[in-house]
């Protein structure tokens, strides 16, 4: 079992004031806080779900959380017999949530390029 986290590892991070958990990937921790790519853990399975049925509209989301608000961050992962979340994501995409980073960012890139009427 992993003892510490690393940037790139898939967290829970459990928020105060308000009450939140936001589920995705570590992309920085400091004292000042945590850079976040990630989405709401009560969306999670409206956002696998759009993922499945190709909707748009509801993604992950790059945020930095600041430290006061952190009561703990958890790695993700699996929990007698239960797999992690980004194990079910995996099993329901085919994608890791690092691959689902990429392509929202190659396709957000993509959109940018296009040409405004």
């Amino acid at each position: 079992m992993k003892a510490n986290l690393s940037i790139g590892d898939t967290v829970v991070i459990y928020l105060q004031n308000p009450r939140e958990k936001i589920w995705g990937m570590l992309c920085d921790l400091t004292a000042a806080g945590a850079n976040i790519c990630g989405i709401d853990l009560s969306a999670f399975e409206d956002w696998l779900s759009s993922l499945k049925s190709g909707e748009k509209g509801l993604g992950l989301t790059a945020a930095f959380i600041p430290m006061w608000r952190v009561e703990r961050i958890m790695l993700d992962q699996a929990f007698s017999g239960i797999p992690a979340l980004e194990e079910q994501v995996r099993q329901r995409t085919g994608l890791s949530l690092r691959e689902l980073i990429q392509r929202d960012s190659t396709e957000i890139a993509d959109d940018d390029n296009e040409p405004r009427n």
